[in-house]
């Protein structure tokens, strides 16, 4: 089963389907941590990551085109390094599982990992030439993995992901190498000569196991888990499931560590965390529903938004503009909830404000909360300041019925575009501006973004630019980043086209 979202680093699992009954997939995505804009990509050079001091260097006409030709001019990298030592691993591609150069299948516990995906502004995805390598060094964060010291000259079996064959593949190797910028003093490298998600990969092989059921009112329901296993060095691996409602057992646990569980309900609403051993029985307790209720938020005019905020100043909940569910195990005494919400940063006369409002329910049914509370946060026009457009991209206009969407009359249709500013500190901050089809819209950013961290100027290390358009029954849409060596004064165009 393959997962692809726009700005989230792909992801495959291979699944056993019984033909006897319904089940649950789901699958966690990582957000693209950066996109780097390089301006020649003809010629030798050093593609460095804010992130993990990941770096990928590379000889001078080392990339072709689909056509085999050499990549020149400007093009764009997703490059995500991934922190071992963080959530990320809660997306790890397979699941971890791997085949190995005797095509067995195995389970891998990681040193570190890179994705990176090249592509030009065609949207043409780049690769190394056949006579070209590159070499890739990330930080090390742990100094023992799988109860392995790591020092430098260790090596460490590379594995590339496959995506059709949703595994990880052996190949090649890696070492540990001395870094004086890394935390541990110690970094991992390795020479490739091709580009996916790589990964500096460990077997691990453990003979334990452990029973794993999600229940509701005492009675066992599906849910999706979260394991992420440390062992006793400190070292570890991380597992996703979807399990069914009578449990499972998961294999290949190490004798001695702990586990930590998330689990979330089919919802997505009831969500609980235990911590465990590596053997026995868990059985996680996602509550009973006491609460449930369609939300949605509104302006004094009518207008619906997407809105956040807190139930009881307790629960947190997040909604669409369309409205949507919320389901909680929330007690009250006097069977009533309490809603506090605000909007996201919306651009009214020359200022970004955020609407605040709130609302009292009862446990069950419909509740609209009025966002009538007009909060100044930002004053607009004098921070960064572009120009984009929602468009049609002739060129991609075949005329074909595989493209049913470039023959419909796109004219007074509404564009929502949100803008995504990264700041060098880690932070980030959405914006939204609606206008219409083919025609500029202004985009004015707070005093605070006011220039880019690579020349000094200001605290923005990048921009995301999002589109959304919807035509019939299509919802067609794209998204840019701008790294800041942009014209301002020249339309950034938008070209729609389905997200799939």
């Amino acid at each position: 089963m393959n997962f692809k979202k726009e700005g989230f680093v792909n992801q495959s699992v291979l699944y056993d389907v019984p033909t006897t009954k319904a089940i649950n997939i789901s699958a966690s995505l990582l957000p693209v941590k950066q996109t780097i804009t390089v301006d020649h990509i003809e010629l030798a050079q050093t593609i460095e990551s804010k992130e993990l001091h990941a770096r990928i260097d590379i000889p001078a006409s080392a990339f072709v085109l689909p056509n085999g030709k050499v990549a020149t001019g400007k093009i764009s990298v997703d490059f995500t390094p991934w922190d071992i030592t963080a959530n990320d691993l809660n997306a790890m591609p397979a699941n971890g599982v791997a085949k190995d150069k005797s095509g067995k299948i195995v389970n891998l516990i990681s040193a570190g990992m890179i994705s990176a995906t090249f592509k030009n502004a065609a949207g043409q995805e780049l690769q190394l030439a056949r006579n070209k390598t590159a070499d890739i060094q990330m930080d090390l964060p742990l100094k023992s993995i799988n109860n392995q010291a790591m020092k430098a000259g260790v090596s460490i079996p590379m594995w590339h992901f496959d995506e059709a064959q949703g595994l990880w593949v052996e190949e090649g190797t890696g070492y540990v190498v001395d870094s004086d910028k890394s935390s541990t003093g110690l970094a991992v490298t390795a020479k490739v000569s091709h580009f996916s998600t790589w990964n500096w990969d460990y077997k691990f092989v453990a003979s334990g196991s452990v029973f794993v059921q999600c229940q509701s009112k005492g009675v066992g329901v599906p849910c999706n888990v979260v394991a992420k296993v440390t062992l006793e060095d400190g070292s570890g691996f991380t597992k996703a499931n979807s399990l069914p409602a009578e449990g499972t057992t998961i294999v290949n646990m190490p004798a001695k560590g702990s586990i930590h569980w998330t689990a979330k309900d089919v919802t997505g609403q009831l969500v609980a965390e235990k911590t465990s051993g590596t053997a026995g029985n868990v059985i996680i307790d996602l509550g009973i529903p006491t609460t449930e209720n369609l939300v949605k938020c509104i302006l004094a005019d009518g207008t619906a938004v997407a809105c956040s905020g807190k139930i009881n100043n307790q629960l947190d909940f997040s909604i669409s503009k369309e409205g949507g569910k919320v389901i909680s195990t929330l007690k009250d005494d006097d069977g009533l909830l309490d809603w506090n919400a605000q909007s996201s940063f919306i651009y009214d006369n020359g200022e970004w404000v955020r609407f605040k409002g709130t609302a009292t329910s009862t446990v069950n049914g419909n509740v609209t909360i009025q966002l009538t509370e007009r909060e100044v946060v930002y004053e607009a026009g004098k921070g960064l300041s572009y120009k984009a457009m929602c468009m049609k991209n002739d060129e991609e206009n075949t005329g074909s019925e595989s493209q049913p969407w470039m023959q419909i009359d796109w004219t007074g249709k509404s564009c929502e575009i949100e803008v995504q500013v990264y700041s060098s500190d880690g932070g980030s901050e959405s914006f939204y501006f609606n206008g219409v089809y083919n025609q500029p819209i202004q985009i004015d950013l707070p005093e605070k973004y006011s220039g880019f961290s690579y020349d000094q100027s200001g605290i923005v290390s990048s921009i995301s630019v999002t589109g959304t358009l919807l035509v019939n029954d299509w919802l067609l849409g794209t998204r840019v980043y701008l790294e800041g060596s942009e014209d301002r004064n020249q339309i950034i165009p938008l070209y729609m086209g389905p997200w799939w």
